[in-house]
């Protein structure tokens, strides 16, 4: 049985308007459980092709692992904030306990851009 205790601000993604900007819907509290936030410093390439000179720049990324009870429904593309931290879900997996009954939703975020 999951108790999740860490408080979070879920935002709805409601797909983009006549400029191609991203709608968002009515934000809501919940609770989740934090099973990781890994902060990373990843080298990425500047250019499209890698040239011998071998540009990069640093990124700053954000993976996170997250589980949230059953009742709280996402969609690819909604926005969470906790922590001081704003995260894109980018999968939702239901996960089933031994009898079959859904237990939580596990949702996996990457940094909000």
């Amino acid at each position: 049985m999951l108790r999740p205790h860490t408080h979070c601000k879920v935002t709805p993604s409601r797909g983009f308007d006549i400029y191609g900007q991203r709608s968002s819907g009515v934000p809501f509290s919940t609770k989740c459980a934090v099973v990781k936030i890994q902060i990373r410093d990843d080298k990425t390439a500047v250019r499209a092709d890698s040239s011998a000179s071998r540009g990069s720049a640093n990124e700053a990324t954000i993976d996170a692992r997250l589980l949230f009870l059953p009742h709280v429904k996402f969609d690819k593309g909604d926005k969470l904030t906790l922590l001081g931290v704003d995260l894109r879900v980018i999968e939702v997996m239901p996960r089933h306990d031994l009898h079959g009954i859904l237990d939580h939703n596990q949702v996996d975020a990457v940094v909000w851009a």
